[in-house]
């Protein structure tokens, strides 16, 4: 057996050194070695063009010392699109996929690292894609013209709009039209993050749906797909981008804490709720699978309790479950099991729109 074990995670690893027989003692040579060459990463490691022609970019990182390369075969090329070199720190690459009119998949190397490239069936080349800026709304159309859907898929045509964000920002984005809407939102990562069908009300979309505001994140350059639930679908649309105009202030809150606050006319309006509802967010640091109870009691108002996970989208919420005009999570009794690690954040608002009373907030 010969290479190297990739370590999954950071932090702290256990060598144990045992026998395979019962009760055996004697010496023993324990070696630890790591790799010694260039140890590239990149970032994505897939890449995917819509149809033919389609460009994106990757970024490679090395210790220092290693030179940078790109090869490329019949299907991608690769060209270096920013500086050239030895060192830390990212290199940018463009990768340009060939003309072709059937779908294809392959791999491509850069830097000694190898990654998937793939290309759906088209022809006429990738979405182009449109700038547009929060705060900022557009009439469009689909029409016979257009790319079809890299996301929803080649029997939807799509528009596409890019505007770029900081990770926590807040945004709401509203897709209506004279056809039945699917909005996507992709992040930097080139993953979607978040999408809807009717979060909007009758055909239209809404991210997030109904009301409120997303945390976005990450910081970066977010695409917007605008396409249609029915195949084949064409018809004229507007966008709306808003955002956030005063973000909420965060409070950190620490396991077993009880913390004493008040909705005031001062506060923040609710970026989840909306609008219409004051609110108090506070924020914790957890670890996927440990099990957490909120619980928000005000004998002012009639609570209302969100948790937003580390990805910024609402992983639970509730109303009455504290009993009367309180509210828990998870409702009535137990524990909710955190579905990943990172920072947590907890808004307490109202039922009511306008509310305003003392309350308190304890985490366990």
């Amino acid at each position: 057996m010969s290479g190297y074990f990739s370590l999954p995670s950071s932090g702290t690893y256990i060598i144990e050194a045992t026998s395979y027989g019962q009760n055996a003692t004697g010496s023993y040579t324990l070696n630890l070695s790591e790799q010694s060459s260039c140890n590239y990463s990149i970032s994505p490691t897939s890449q995917s063009f819509s149809s033919s022609g389609g460009t994106g970019s990757v970024s490679v990182q090395a210790p220092s010392g290693c030179s940078w390369q790109a090869s490329s075969n019949a299907n991608w090329i690769a060209i270096n699109s920013g500086s050239s070199g030895s060192g830390n720190g990212a290199v940018n690459y463009a990768v340009a996929a060939n003309s072709s009119s059937s779908s294809r998949s392959g791999t491509m190397s850069i830097a000694g690292r190898t990654f998937t490239v793939n290309q759906a069936a088209g022809s006429g080349g990738g979405c182009s894609v449109m700038p547009v800026s929060i705060g900022q709304s557009v009439n469009g159309s689909l029409t016979t013209s257009d790319c079809r859907s890299p996301v929803r898929g080649s029997s939807y045509y799509a528009d596409r709009y890019s505007f770029s964000a900081s990770a926590g920002q807040q945004v709401a984005i509203l897709l209506t039209g004279s056809f039945d809407t699917y909005l996507y939102l992709i992040g930097p990562s080139g993953s979607v993050v978040a999408q809807d069908d009717d979060g909007g009300g009758g055909t239209n979309s809404r991210i997030p749906a109904g009301s409120g505001y997303f945390s976005l994140p990450s910081s970066g350059v977010y695409i917007l797909e605008l396409t249609s639930y029915d195949l084949n679908t064409t018809g004229s649309y507007v966008l709306s981008l808003t955002g956030q105009t005063s973000g909420c202030s965060v409070i950190p809150i620490s396991i077993g804490q009880t913390l004493g606050g008040s909705l005031s006319s001062g506060d923040c309006r609710s970026p989840v709720r909306g609008s219409s509802y004051y609110a108090d967010r506070y924020s914790f640091n957890a670890s996927a699978g440990q099990r957490v109870v909120i619980l928000l009691t005000s004998s002012a108002f009639d609570t209302y309790l969100y948790l937003v996970g580390p990805s910024g989208s609402v992983i639970a919420q509730n109303d009455d479950g504290g009993g009367g005009t309180n509210s828990r999570i998870p409702a009535g009794s137990g524990y909710f099991t955190l579905p990943s690690s990172g920072t947590y954040i907890i808004e307490a608002t109202s039922y009511g729109q306008n509310s305003t009373g003392s309350y308190t907030l304890s985490r366990n």
